[in-house]
């Protein structure tokens, strides 16, 4: 599992570290260092304060580190002389210049064993170990790690055998062995408690984590990264932490949870070092779960969107990651970029992409592999007084990994064509059903044109006699006499009035046209329905009114809505019967199995084909002069659930009939 190759060497290496010191800590350190005496008291202030500046300058730090050695050369004091080399060789490493780190360190371990410092000894095993393994060599790495530990367990140095137990661990993780990653990050648990260490505990949990993240238990994985982490919160670890939500990141299967993850470690990591080994590994896998993000998505925008904030960020690592000397993290850049080009139609660069990452990691991995940990530990337990490890190796030959690499290539090519032949599936449908929904549109919007073109005309006339009305008694007000005023007074209240209720008509008709609207239904009487219709008939009209509902029925309905399609209803037969002798509307109540039939007939002239269509095509709009059309009852009825037909009347009149459920 490569993706945890340099995650654990990191943590481990620098739990070595002293804790950083705050700013003001560092300039109290700085305002006492003029004042102090030329002892060990001064080397030791300024190993401090170099220690202080080593994750926040590192040319502060060097130079503070060579001032304090220079120091206890000068005191001829050796412990100082053998600390400032394990500082300096950490600083070495840390910039990949291993081979002058590991000279800082082997001087660090002579000068111990002259001494016989234990402590510094230890320290100076585990950094050994820590450069051979940053250059890909856990073989070698691995003798001084088992080396420290024996030591450290025969003096019961709970501290050192927590960290050492957690470097091993590291090195199974390189050779994903999981099982015995995971025993030897138990062992250093159970030191890390005995030593009463928080921090020690903290990357004890990260270790565990880890090994059920390689043994592919994401969900145990996430409960020891989640407790590493609120133990973390009274450390105040900014390093630490954005490691922790990588770690978390990683052992989520949600894309969008991951990403939520890297996104927190990546706030924390800019904050911390935006150039750091970890910082760059975070990077590359968001660029991962953007890419895989995407492969979920069908809208080519939003596909598009996330593609390219992965090749963003894929192309960020691949720079940096060069730049730093981290072939691993710049080789497995390379591949994901590699796919999100081919993803984006850019296979060119995706082929080039492939090439790279083939080569590059046919030139890791094609000398000398993975050793057998298994015969180093034999080794140990049997010749334990020479404590030295014999490792065989395991050599895996240029025409195997070439094959297996030529394999991975294959299967990619062919991911990749298929996500070609889905992604042009997935336009041709996309398309389709975006040139139907246009073409719905343009009709739409041609439909409601014309409706408004009609409503417009229908408010404007009896605002325009209010208008008129009111410049005439303004201007001219002896123009009229008392008998006129009162007339045009009476007829602009009913104008007024019969605006207001096309107001409230339109009002609720746009309700209906909403998503998700839901009229309220209540239980009516058919007689409260025919009151409502009995006070709106026209002063002084000619045509008769009756009703029928012998039955005493009720229906349970929206009442405002269904209010409206009757008077709309009544509305247009008063006036189809403006020149109709002896006019005569008759609303009519019956039951008919589980449904009201509400039936309105008249004896006028009738209705035109064409006028009858806005009941049943939602396309047709059909208006009149005065009205709103039949095409706005027809979306009332259809908002409370309710069905019209019409059919001619036997007189030649019409006859509309609502079919309301029963209470």
């Amino acid at each position: 599992m490569r993706i945890l190759k340099i995650l654990l060497l990191v943590c481990t290496f620098l739990n070595g570290n002293a804790q950083r010191s705050s700013l003001e800590a560092i300039d109290s350190m700085l305002l006492k260092l003029p004042g102090a005496p030329y002892d060990t008291n001064k080397v030791r202030l300024l190993y401090r304060i170099s220690k202080a500046y080593q994750d926040q300058d590192i040319e502060k730090s060097t130079q503070f580190a060579k001032q304090s050695m220079a120091a206890a050369k000068a005191l001829g004091w050796k412990k100082g002389m053998a600390a400032n080399d394990i500082l300096s060789g950490e600083l070495l490493l840390g910039a990949n210049k291993y081979d002058s780190a590991i000279l800082h360190f082997k001087a660090a371990y002579a000068t111990n064993t002259e001494i016989n410092n234990i402590n510094g000894i230890l320290s100076a095993l585990q950094s050994i170990g820590n450069v051979y393994y940053g250059q890909n060599n856990p073989n070698q790495a691995l003798p001084y790690y088992l080396n420290a530990l024996e030591m450290a367990e025969k003096h019961k140095n709970n501290d050192q055998i927590c960290r050492i137990n957690q470097n091993i661990a590291a090195v199974y993780l390189d050779q994903e062995n999981s099982a015995k990653m995971l025993q030897y990050s138990q062992r250093s648990y159970a030191a890390a408690i005995k030593s009463g260490i928080p921090e020690n505990t903290i990357t004890s949990l990260e270790s565990i984590g880890l090994a059920y993240l390689l043994g592919k238990d994401s969900t145990l994985a996430g409960d020891y990264f989640t407790r590493a982490l609120a133990l973390n919160e009274r450390t105040d670890d900014v390093y630490r932490k954005a490691n922790l939500y990588h770690y978390l990141a990683l052992a989520k299967k949600s894309v969008s949870e991951r990403i939520r993850y890297l996104l927190q470690a990546k706030e924390l990591f800019d904050t911390y070092n935006p150039e750091h080994a970890m910082a760059l590994s975070n990077l590359k896998h968001m660029g991962t779960a953007y890419r895989d993000s995407s492969m979920k998505i069908t809208d080519p925008a939003r596909k598009r969107k996330l593609l390219l904030q992965a090749e963003a960020y894929y192309e960020k690592v691949i720079a940096e990651s060069k730049a730093m000397g981290h072939i691993d993290t710049y080789n497995d850049a390379e591949s994901g970029l590699a796919t999100v080009r081919a993803a984006k139609g850019e296979y060119r660069s995706a082929y080039e992409l492939l090439y790279n990452y083939v080569q590059t990691y046919d030139s890791l991995y094609s000398q000398e592999t993975k050793n057998k940990i298994a015969t180093l530990e034999n080794a140990r337990e049997i010749d334990a007084r020479e404590k030295q490890l014999q490792i065989n190796k395991l050599a895996l030959s240029n025409a195997r990994r070439t094959r297996g690499a030529l394999i991975a290539g294959s299967a990619l090519l062919f991911i990749i064509g298929g996500l070609l032949f889905y992604q042009n599936q997935t336009r041709r449908k996309t398309n389709t059903t975006l040139l139907t929904l246009n073409n719905e549109l343009d009709e739409a919007n041609k439909i409601k044109t014309k409706f408004f073109g009609i409503l417009s005309h229908d408010l404007r006339s009896p605002i325009a006699n209010l208008i008129n009305y009111l410049h005439l008694q303004k201007e001219n007000p002896g123009l009229l006499d008392e008998q006129k005023k009162q007339y045009y007074q009476k007829n602009l209240a009913t104008s007024a009035e019969n605006l207001l209720d096309t107001m409230e008509t339109m009002l609720l008709w746009s309700k209906s046209q909403m998503e998700r609207f839901a009229p309220e239904k209540k239980i009516i009487p058919v007689d409260q329905l025919f009151e409502y219709l009995q006070k709106q008939i026209p002063a002084g009209s000619q045509v008769s009114l009756s009703f029928q509902n012998t039955g005493q029925l009720f229906v349970s309905t929206d009442e405002d809505y269904l209010k409206t399609i009757m008077y709309n209803l009544t509305a247009n037969a008063f006036k189809a019967l403006r020149s109709t002798p002896d006019g005569q509307i008759r609303w009519e109540a019956r039951q008919n199995g589980n449904q009201v039939l509400l039936t309105i007939t008249d004896n006028g002239p009738g209705i035109r084909q064409e006028q009858i269509n806005a009941l049943y095509n939602e396309n047709a709009v059909v208006g009149t002069k005065h009205g709103l059309g039949l095409h706005l009852i027809r979306d009332l009825a259809k908002a409370i659930q309710c069905n019209i037909s019409f059919h001619p009347a036997a007189n030649g009149g019409a006859c509309f009939t609502i079919a309301v459920r029963p209470s």
